[in-house]
């Protein structure tokens, strides 16, 4: 909730993370997990 609502606040945040997103898919696309971990800084800078 809290990570969603900071999105909403900050629309600099969802086009730097909808970026994020594609290129880690783009890069992992046969591993979740390395997708899952890549996401990880972007998420802790965002709750700060």
């Amino acid at each position: 909730m809290f990570f969603r609502d900071a999105l909403i606040s900050n629309p600099e945040f969802v086009v730097e993370y909808a970026n994020l997103k594609k290129d880690l898919a783009n890069s992992y696309s046969e591993n979740r997990q390395a997708y899952t971990d890549g996401k990880t800084e972007f998420v802790n800078k965002v709750l700060m």
